[in-house]
């Protein structure tokens, strides 16, 4: 990923939670330095946002999803179960 985008990064804004569900707004951003698998090196940037939701049911993650078409499209199919945590589940920032 690091050598496709050199410049890529992460930033996360305030969690949001309830009694049993987090979401999270996440923002993607780099630049294409190098060829994606079938998709040629164009030079172009991309910066977008989405969000991912964690439904809870005590510690134990049930399911998460991501809520933008673009990251479905890149990253494929992510709805769906998620591997279980452990410890106490966090609550998030408002």
């Amino acid at each position: 990923m690091f050598t496709l985008f050199p410049d890529f990064h992460v930033d996360t804004r305030p969690l949001r939670h309830g009694d049993d569900h987090v979401l999270v707004e996440v923002r993607f951003a780099g630049t294409q330095h190098a060829d994606w698998p079938g998709i040629p090196n164009t030079g172009r940037s991309f910066d977008t946002r989405f969000a991912v939701v964690f439904d809870f049911e005590g510690d134990q993650i049930l399911r998460c999803g991501v809520a933008e078409v673009w990251a479905r499209v890149i990253l494929g199919p992510t709805n769906g179960p998620c591997p279980p945590v452990s410890g106490p589940r966090g609550r998030g920032r408002s």
